[in-house]
């Protein structure tokens, strides 16, 4: 069964997110999420010091932003952002 198209609404709305996203004014910011309903907004400068906090303790890359103090700030959404690879 396949998705219904979008309405009107959704696709103003998702044209509406687009054009903020474009606009943000730094290249340092990036995202990731757990698989809820957030995006943690982090600065991504510090990459290389994230992964290699990962490969010495063996964590999760949400724990390595959190001893680091790389977070910035946690966006809500009205919906799950399910958290996949590949």
């Amino acid at each position: 069964m396949a998705a219904k198209p979008l309405t009107a609404a959704e696709k103003a709305w998702l044209k509406k997110l687009q054009a903020v996203f474009d606009e943000c004014p730094s290249a340092r910011l990036s995202a990731y999420t757990v698989g809820d309903p957030f995006l943690s907004i982090y600065d991504k400068t510090l990459d290389a010091k994230i992964y290699a906090h990962q490969d010495k303790n063996g964590c999760e890359f949400d724990n390595a932003v959190d001893a680091l103090g790389a977070g910035l700030a946690m966006i809500s959404t009205p919906f799950p952002i399910h958290s996949t690879a590949g």
